[in-house]
């Protein structure tokens, strides 16, 4: 079975890099769709709304990533707001009230990491 997550393009800022590389083989390792993308652009912003980490803007496949945030983020908070832009802007998924989710609109105290990235494709599957 061919598993394939396709970019005809990507621009992704070397600090993003494995997280989104490591994105791409959570999804192939869970999810047998295929699923085209055209263009993902991924940017770090210095200035972001007060409270605002990231932002998905869906119509152009942008996500921007606040600088600040991902400096101070360990891998799996860089991890969370990665695979959170990326649901919004590659699968159009909206935010979940349960805080054990990495679609939760907020930052949360966090659960075990691999439970919310089953949880996140358990959704994809479904949908």
């Amino acid at each position: 079975m061919i598993y394939s997550l396709i970019f005809l393009w990507a621009v992704v800022p070397d600090s993003v890099v494995p997280y989104f590389e490591q994105f791409k083989d959570d999804y192939q390792a869970r999810l047998p769709e295929r699923i085209q993308v055209t263009a993902i652009i991924i940017t770090m912003e210095d200035k972001m709304t007060p409270g605002v980490i990231g932002q998905c803007f869906m119509a152009s496949n942008v996500v921007r990533l606040s600088t600040d945030y991902w400096e101070k983020a360990d891998a799996y908070e860089r991890s969370d707001l990665l695979y959170h832009g990326l649901g919004h802007c590659l699968f159009w998924m909206t935010h979940s009230d349960n805080p054990e989710d990495i679609m939760y609109y907020s930052v949360a105290p966090k659960s075990p990491w691999y439970p919310r990235v089953n949880r996140f494709f358990e959704v994809l599957k479904h949908d």
